[in-house]
């Protein structure tokens, strides 16, 4: 029925209500898609008790949880029967009146979604624990603040809403629609925390009726317990409780290495400073004939854009991030919200910065992600140093590159050793006396350590906020106390590639590099088009050929994505003139050529793989060099991305 002419409408209402319903529709869709992407990805242990000791083990320093009189979760003896918002209400009750977690406060967060700034998919989990000074009171999610957050869900149709079944070891990810949208629910917000914290890995509770599950997220995926009765076994959900209240920063996964830079009262800090100290320093980066002097120490227009539109949104967590440079020396880079951001739980998880040098006081990409991690398998920044050295062009300068510490994946490896006691106890049963893994069992330290790569994080808080004053270099740091962290010491562990292991090992990885380039698409003529990839393909045919090599090295990833421009002042016709040039980036996938004890891991960008790649067939390198293609994907590049 048409509205009567008469009935005032709101436009902007009626336009609010479409995009809500809009981006609900799309949310649904996307959980589901991550619980396809996580499929294989979920590790369950034998009982909460093993949780506890091997992911969360007590230090020196930690106290034991005291004794409490009687239940503390007496109220919820019914909570099976009751629906969620009841259970919330009696949960959250239990935890504060029995101060069960006396160090952190555990706030609502489902009234309200964050601002679309900071999280466009307008989730809203139901609760979370934060620390008391950054604890809030509006109802909002502030997924940037959170410690552990807390998902409940209803048992009044029994274990339906469960996102996992303990029916099955060998299919803990049903199929079931209402299990499998709870569990898409759980990735997402697992995703939009790691996207929005320097995590290592992630802490999270699920609350189901009288029931609870723990869970461990990382890049590899997720460790989770049995579904276990809180109510009959108190002690084991409240050890977890007063645990998490009690931990060090870098034992609840946080990146130590990556330092919050608090704002100021008018919502600035130094990178407001360091901005309008460029501004005057910038220079377009067009192409053309240079008659004007250029100033010291200047910048390209389009990275002075990049690193403005960084900051742009206030509310984004700023950071410093801290690594080594050749010589052992700690470097520090200032970075705002990231150009690039691959989104997802697991994987490699790129991002890149438009990121700002304290040290050299310029602008420089940094690129931060997990890379797979398996023995003979280079990194990224091994290789183009390699290429620096030998001097070749159009491929980037390495400034500094490195691990983050012993900041690795755990899941992997906790997927092996249950599978190869589960295929040991089977084989004795049997009366087999063979046994399934190639490859030795791997060590598992009690909790992954993750004590930054230098001695000195600068941190003055020790949860990651602080500040960056210009005055001192010594400011940059704290040392860090091994006793505060509390972890196991690092192992000295490859792992080798196993095609039966469906996880792979991922280990946090940073590199710097001299150039913010520009995106292919804002390429000026065909002429350019032409001359910028010819510049690519030189780069290429070095790499996998100069002399200068001792190790030569196929790309095995190149994209329109891949392929960047880059402006140069070059002489021509004895005039200085600026020229945008090719620059071949993104050489994590690379493999050097006549290299058979490297780990075979079949790794491409599909749409530019050649066809008998795909079809796994194998054949020396000229067959596997990927095709150079200028059709425009909707693929963001992982690395560098810049504007015309």
């Amino acid at each position: 029925m048409a509205p009567s002419d008469n009935i005032q409408q709101s436009p902007r209402k009626l336009e609010s209500e479409t995009h809500s319903i809009g981006r609900l529709s799309n949310l649904t869709q996307r959980r589901l898609r991550a619980a396809a992407v996580m499929a294989n990805h979920t590790v369950k242990l034998d009982s909460v008790q093993q949780f506890l000791d091997e992911l969360l083990p007590r230090g020196p320093n930690t106290p034991e949880c005291p004794q409490y009189e009687g239940n503390p979760f007496e109220s919820l003896s019914e909570a099976d029967t009751k629906v969620e918002i009841e259970v919330q209400d009696l949960f959250m009750h239990a935890v504060t009146s029995g101060q069960l977690s006396p160090r952190l406060v555990m706030c609502r967060s489902e009234a309200r979604p964050d601002s679309l700034d900071m999280d466009s998919t307008r989730q809203k989990v139901d609760a979370a624990f934060f620390r008391p000074d950054v604890a809030p009171d509006d109802g909002r999610p502030h997924w940037v603040d959170q410690d552990v957050p807390v998902e409940f869900k209803s048992r009044k149709e029994g274990n339906k809403l469960d996102p996992f079944d303990d029916r099955n070891n060998l299919k803990l990810e049903s199929d079931a629609a209402k299990r499998k949208h709870s569990r898409g629910q759980i990735i997402s917000y697992a995703e939009l925390l790691l996207a929005l914290q320097p995590r290592v890995f992630l802490f999270m509770l699920l609350i189901m009726g009288r029931r609870f599950r723990l869970l461990r997220w990382d890049r590899g995926g997720v460790i989770i317990t049995a579904s276990t009765d809180y109510y009959k076994h108190p002690r084991l959900l409240c050890d977890f409780l007063w645990r998490i209240s009690h931990f060090s920063p870098a034992q609840l996964g946080y990146d130590t290495t990556a330092t919050r830079i608090p704002l100021r009262p008018d919502l600035t800090n130094e990178l407001d400073d360091i901005l309008a100290e460029l501004e005057p320093l910038v220079v377009d980066h067009n192409p053309r004939d240079l008659d004007e002097k250029l100033p010291d120490r200047y910048v390209w227009k389009h990275a002075f854009t990049l690193f403005a539109a960084s900051l742009k949104v206030k509310e984004w967590p700023r950071y410093k991030i801290w690594m080594n440079d050749k010589n052992g020396k700690p470097r520090c880079y200032l970075v705002g919200k990231p150009v690039v951001d691959s989104r997802g739980v697991t994987g490699r998880i790129t991002r890149g910065y438009a990121a700002y040098d304290v040290a050299d006081r310029r602008l420089v990409w940094l690129k931060d992600t997990w890379r797979t991690w398996y023995e003979g398998v280079e990194t990224e920044g091994d290789v183009v140093l390699r290429l620096n050295g030998a001097q070749i062009e159009s491929v980037p300068t390495v400034v500094c590159h490195g691990d983050v510490g012993e900041q690795t994946t755990l899941t992997a490896t906790w997927w092996e050793r249950q599978h190869s006691s589960r295929t040991n106890e089977s084989s004795s049963l049997s009366g087999s006396t063979t046994t399934t893994p190639d490859t030795p069992i791997p060590p598992l330290a009690s909790s992954p350590p993750v004590h930054p790569p230098i001695s000195n994080v600068g941190s003055s808080d020790d949860r990651g906020a602080s500040g960056l004053t210009d005055s001192s270099t010594n400011e940059r740091a704290r040392e860090v106390n091994p006793s505060e962290d509390e972890h196991a010491a690092p192992v000295a562990y490859n792992p080798q590639f196993r095609h039966d292991v469906p996880i792979p090992h991922h280990r946090h990885y940073r590199s710097v590099f001299e150039e913010i380039c520009i995106e292919l698409k804002h390429f000026k003529d065909a002429r350019q088009l032409v001359l910028i990839t010819l510049d690519c393909i030189k780069a290429h045919y070095y790499a996998a050929s100069s002399p200068a090599l001792g190790i030569h090295v196929l790309h095995r990833d190149i994209t329109d994505s891949n392929i960047m421009i880059y402006p140069k002042i070059q002489d021509v016709n004895g005039r200085p003139t600026l020229v945008w040039t090719g620059i071949l980036i993104d050489w994590e996938m690379s493999k050097p050529i006549l290299a058979p004890l490297q780990a075979r891991r079949m790794a491409c960008t599909v749409c530019f793989a050649g066809l008998f790649f795909l079809h796994r067939v194998l054949m020396d390198y000229s067959g596997n060099m990927a095709i150079y293609s200028c059709s425009t994907t909707s693929r963001q590049s992982a690395t560098y991305r810049g504007l015309g």
